[in-house]
């Protein structure tokens, strides 16, 4: 549940990609929203900035809590700041494409 990341909380994200796996370890330093435009007037979190730096080995990796907990997916950074979509924003994207694939004809 990404409305539960805290500022400050501790972020591990993890380099899959390269030649061989690496591990790198930082905070939460700022938050990113998107506002339902429905009725109801919500904000979810849509963003995590993280201390975790540029490091393209870990574009597309999990973003990790402290408990092994998938706080996001680490997108990019720019000099100190790392980026990763929220948890959430995540999970309904995945669940939108496996929807989607199902409706699409099979190829022959």
């Amino acid at each position: 549940d990404s409305q539960k990341i805290k500022l400050g909380s501790t972020a591990v994200a993890l380099g899959l990609f390269g030649v061989e796996p690496r591990i790198l370890l930082g905070t939460v330093s700022g938050f990113g929203f998107m506002e339902n435009t429905g009725d109801a007037k919500e904000r979810h979190l849509a963003v995590l900035y993280t201390t975790l730096g540029a490091d393209t080995r870990f574009d597309g990796g999990p973003l990790l809590d402290s408990a092994g907990k998938i706080m996001g997916v680490t997108l990019f950074g720019s000099g100190q700041t790392g980026t990763a979509v929220s948890g959430d924003v995540a999970k309904a994207f995945l669940t939108e494409v496996v929807i989607e694939s199902k409706k699409a004809p099979e190829i022959q």
